[in-house]
């Protein structure tokens, strides 16, 4: 009760589902009001460190998932829990809760920048600075490579809802030459690399956003959207991205 108290007289830095708040590197959960249900789903963090050659326009590639501990879980009716941050300097952190497993699916996230600039202004410098090569079904999607010769698609959807956070993506890669791909995928004549969401991004503040690397390889074409299986696609857009 005594670190409850000294905890929630502080200002959280996040007010969501869960009150989160930063006390050195410990970060300390509180919902008041606890359920059986808040107790049933996992809560972490996804960890992005500071520097790497991460511009401010850029969003970050997808950090690790650490899990959350309990403290208490049920004092007095509330839902407690601590997590500790890694000692490297940190960027950001989306903070959330759901469903357990690697790659499990977000109830809620939402993201905190302790230096430089907030999702919003990232996304704006990603519009002003990136190449946009579709915008389909309110996702914009951007092709954006580095001197090294790495490459990234960003998916960027506002006012995202849980089908488009749960919804299977499709990416099919297409080489200039098809000795690029290995020997399974020649017949094909495309690189598959389908996701889900969580696994390259989240779903902070209900804004989507997903981070995929890129082979490295020349690029012809690539042929991606969203679909269910047995239902079918729910969009899709073809870019062409190099010359």
């Amino acid at each position: 009760r005594e670190f409850y108290r000294q905890t929630a007289d502080q200002e959280p830095i996040i007010r969501a589902y869960y009150d989160v708040y930063l006390q050195g590197k410990t970060l300390t959960f509180i919902r008041e009001n606890c359920q059986p249900g808040d107790r049933a789903n996992q809560l972490g963090v996804k960890v992005y460190p500071a520097g790497r050659n991460q511009p401010p326009r850029r969003l970050p590639d997808a950090g690790d998932y650490q899990e959350f501990y309990n403290l208490g879980v049920g004092l007095d009716g509330r839902c407690l829990g601590v997590i500790r941050l890694p000692d490297y300097p940190i960027a950001h952190i989306i903070v959330g809760q759901g469903y357990t497993g690697t790659g499990g699916y977000a109830l809620w996230e939402e993201w905190h920048s302790f230096a430089g600039p907030g999702l919003d202004d990232i996304v704006a410098a990603l519009r002003e600075n990136s190449r946009q090569i579709a915008r389909r079904a309110d996702f914009e999607v951007f092709w954006e490579s580095e001197d090294g010769g790495a490459k990234r698609l960003i998916y960027y959807k506002s006012d995202c809802s849980r089908m488009d956070y749960e919804t299977r993506f499709y990416l099919h890669i297409y080489p200039f030459d098809p000795a690029a791909l290995s020997p399974e995928r020649r017949e094909a004549g495309f690189a598959n690399q389908d996701f889900h969401l969580p696994y390259y991004g989240g779903w902070p503040d209900r804004q989507c956003f997903a981070v995929v690397p890129l082979p490295d390889y020349l690029i012809a074409e690539i042929r991606t959207g969203q679909y269910v299986p047995g239902q079918g696609q729910l969009w899709t857009a073809e870019l062409t991205v190099e010359q």
